[in-house]
């Protein structure tokens, strides 16, 4: 009898749960007033690690739909005392994967000097070209801003 219960409720409340997340590719900064320095942060140097689109792969509760960019930073600047700040020159769709406000490595990735950005992303039902130019500025504790770097994100990749 427990079981046709179980059973009962298993049919009555059945419903699709989605359990993909993803550990923060960023955080914003928290700036001590030790780090508060005039000094003028150098240019980035930076590279495109990879490009991942998403697919549906049928499963609700999987990551498959998201899809991945990862940056690696080869500058000098500390990574107590740097922020960077993207802005995305050439596509409306991408500008809404980078943070408005300047961000810094997450924990999970500050050792690798990477960060990591995730869009849902509909490559297969709506595919939008993955190819735009990606302005990165790094910005120090006291609001001093590097020279911009130009880099292209492409699915195809390119890196310049």
């Amino acid at each position: 009898m427990k079981i046709k219960i179980l059973l009962l409720y298993a049919l009555l409340f059945y419903s699709k749960t989605y359990a993909c997340s993803f550990a923060p590719g960023y955080e914003f900064p928290r700036h001590s007033s030790v780090y508060v320095a005039d000094e003028i942060p150098t240019k980035p140097i930076v590279s495109v690690v990879s490009v991942n689109r998403g697919s549906d792969d049928g499963n609700g509760g999987s990551c498959s739909d998201a899809g991945i960019i990862v940056l690696r930073f080869e500058d000098d600047n500390s990574i107590n005392k740097t922020s960077y700040r993207f802005k995305v020159l050439d596509s409306n769709f991408f500008s809404d994967v980078f943070p408005s406000e300047a961000v810094t490595f997450a924990p999970l990735k500050r050792n690798k000097r990477e960060m990591y950005f995730v869009w849902f992303d509909l490559a297969e039902s709506s595919p939008e070209k993955l190819d735009f130019k990606l302005q990165i500025v790094a910005v120090s504790a006291s609001g001093q801003e590097s020279e911009p770097e130009l880099v292209v994100v492409s699915e195809n990749g390119e890196n310049g």
